[in-house]
């Protein structure tokens, strides 16, 4: 949780506080009572016990600069507090009502971390923290504030909730949603405003407004994840409006599902114009995403609300407690305290897990030992829902990892990189008899033991992408193409890999569409005529796309397809949003010619491993007797001596047991 001191400014005498110490074995929190919303706004604090099961509601919000603070007066006090707290303060009663309209206004009482937690003591911290569930599990009402901008976020909350509304009149089936056809009687959902400049905004009002609201900082929260999805009933508001969360959400899974469908769709439908298709109909990076951060919530919601509503039987909650899960280890949340990552979410896994970790805001825990303790708890939780035990690995390896293991995920780094989410791609099958024999992970003190076959050793590498394009990434290039003979063998191979991860990926990749278009780009610039044909046919006026690339084009060559307009507007899309991102990786050179990409950091001699336990295959170096985790890393299948020639990838000595420090 976020420690931002709060300090009498005036009307208080020295060393006086708002705050008398709380019984940890009463389960005691303070609530706020505002008593004016006129400046400096007028607000008491009392202490309450939630073993008596008070009747309060409970704020959730982020906090904002904490530099830009305006004071209230709280129990006599004047007291600094974010601009964006007291803001939520000032209109908290009034949506309230509206939500509780048969309740005595005078009876509403509200939990807000700032005000309601010490921040000037950690002990205090750490035992509140303790009670996060139970908090945002209680009360009658969780007001999310998305913060004080009107317009936007108020149309934006309208818009979602009169489609919720439209979409259950009409009494649709989600499975019409592949048609696409029953848009025609939504045009406010596709009519586009053809005299606005294209830029950021679509022209659309509906999707500009999502577009925005996804942009706000309180869906990229680890608190605030946690506060959404323990809320028994959620409200999101702004100063003018506040709506019920589930319609929020059920529109959003609609509209999330058309979009999804939009992309997978090879035709549009002619009603949709293209302007609109492009801007909601093509994935962008992960990092990029526009509606990346309210796709995770609605996701880690959906996982939520199924397991309450729909399983049937213990493995149907089984299942979706993995797919949580899952979710909350794929996607790291942001926060200011580097403990946040870890106590933010603890609400929402597995009593045991949290049974077994301390939370301690204190200088007497680290935040490497809160990282190292959090990592073993995950693989036991793994092991215990026979989910991927080592998925935590996609968050290791990224960045400084500060004094860390390197193969405890660093979720300070995590939560800003962006290529963690890139990896899923492939799924490893250890032969049946090697798999009796192997041991399954687990971890010893700072050791990670587990089973894996070392399959190639980088022997060179290629250019970063960052950005692709630059000056020295062209003659990086041109340097492999300088030699016609067995190094042109190389070249296939990355033109191969390219063609072939597209092929069997999402098309959310969009770095191998740019490597693929880019370096044929840069094959032509460098060979002019001597180009071979079958490069020369991949233009962005012609490829027909990452779904329609199939195995057969290489036998004919590219060339000989045509596409339509969309396609063609498509494929600028992709390069145009691709170029303007950062992209933490690089190309390698294995010592049997396969080509591969990985993490920066990567070099000559690193070991490429297939782990048992981890889905894509992972960098490794040597460190004695043991390795080092570099991250994981996207390795073609298959290595290529030219059309038609394969050679399957090797393991040297199968499965053995390794240790990883």
């Amino acid at each position: 949780m976020s420690i931002m001191a709060l300090t009498p400014s005036q009307g208080a005498g020295a060393g006086a506080s708002i705050y008398q110490p709380l019984n940890t074995d009463r389960q005691e929190i303070r609530l706020i009572e505002v008593l004016s919303i006129e400046e400096p706004v007028v607000c008491q604090i009392s202490v309450v016990s939630l073993l008596e099961k008070p009747r309060y509601s409970a704020l959730s919000y982020v906090w904002g600069d904490a530099a830009n603070r305006e004071t209230i007066m709280v129990n006599g006090m004047i007291i600094p507090v974010t601009v964006n707290l007291k803001a939520a303060l000032r209109h908290f009663g009034r949506h309230w009502k509206t939500f509780n309209s048969n309740s005595d206004p005078s009876s509403m009482r509200i939990w807000a971390d700032a005000l309601c937690i010490n921040q000037n003591d950690t002990d205090e911290i750490s035992s509140q923290v303790r009670l996060m569930e139970s908090v945002y599990s209680c009360p009658d009402l969780v007001l999310a504030w998305l913060g004080s901008e009107d317009q936007k976020t108020s149309f934006a909350l309208k818009m979602l909730c009169q489609f919720t509304e439209e979409f259950q009149a009409a009494k649709y089936d989600p499975r019409i949603l592949p048609d696409l056809h029953w848009l025609k009687n939504h045009p406010y959902l596709w009519k586009i405003d053809e005299n606005r400049p294209e830029g950021d905004q679509v022209g659309n009002p509906v999707w500009d407004a999502i577009f925005f609201l996804n942009s706000l900082p309180y869906w990229r929260r680890v608190w605030t994840l946690q506060e959404q999805l323990l809320a028994p009933a959620l409200v999101f508001s702004c100063p003018s409006t506040a709506v019920s969360g589930a319609k929020i959400f059920n529109a959003l899974f609609v509209l999330g599902s058309l979009r999804a469908q939009l992309i997978r769709n090879e035709r549009i439908p002619d009603f949709i114009p293209t302007r609109l298709w492009r801007s909601i109909g093509l994935p962008g990076h992960v990092s990029q995403d526009r509606i990346q951060h309210l796709a995770r919530v609605v996701m880690l919601y959906l996982t939520v609300y199924r397991a309450q509503t729909l399983h049937k039987t213990a493995e149907d909650y089984r299942k979706l407690e993995i797919e949580r899960f899952e979710c909350l280890i794929k996607f790291p949340f942001e926060a200011t305290e580097p403990k946040d990552h870890v106590y933010g979410i603890l609400g929402l896994l597995n009593p045991q897990i949290k049974s077994k970790l301390k939370v301690d805001y204190s200088n007497r825990m680290t935040v490497n030992s809160v990282y190292l303790d959090f990592t073993s708890l995950l693989l036991e939780e793994s092991k215990r829902l026979n989910s991927v035990v080592l998925r935590f690995l996609y968050l290791a390896g990224v960045g400084d990892n500060f004094g860390l293991p390197s193969w405890v995920p660093n979720y300070r780094a995590a939560s800003k990189s962006v290529c963690h989410a890139s990896w899923d791609t492939f799924t490893k099958v250890v032969p049946e008899e090697e798999a009796r024999v192997l041991n399954s992970p687990n971890i010893r003190g700072l050791i990670l033991s587990l089973s894996g076959a070392r399959c190639l050793v980088v022997s060179r590498l290629g250019p970063t992408f960052s950005p692709f394009l630059s000056g020295e990434n062209k003659y990086l290039i041109a340097e492999l193409l300088k030699d016609p003979g067995p190094r042109f063998c190389q070249i296939w191979s990355l033109f191969r890999l390219a063609l072939g991860i597209m092929s069997e990926t999402y098309v959310g990749d969009i770095w191998h569409f740019v490597l693929l278009v880019e370096f044929v780009q840069i094959v032509e610039q460098f060979l002019g005529d001597s180009c071979p044909s079958y490069l020369k046919g991949i233009t962005l006026e012609n490829t027909r796309g990452l779904e329609e690339v199939h195995q057969s084009n290489f036998q004919i060559g590219l060339s000989e397809h045509t596409v339509s307009p969309q396609m063609s507007e498509k494929a600028r899309a992709w390069i145009s949003s691709a170029l303007a991102m950062d992209r933490n990786m690089v190309a390698f050179q294995t010592n049997e010619n396969f080509l591969g990409i990985g993490p920066i950091g990567v070099r000559e001699g690193d070991c490429i491993f297939s782990l048992l336990g981890f889905p894509s295959f992972a960098v490794l170096r040597k460190a004695g007797s043991r390795y080092r985790f570099l991250g994981p890393c996207n390795i073609s299948e298959r290595e290529f001596q030219g059309p038609g020639t394969m050679k399957r990838l090797p393991s040297h000595g199968g499965y053995l047991n390794i240790e990883i420090v």
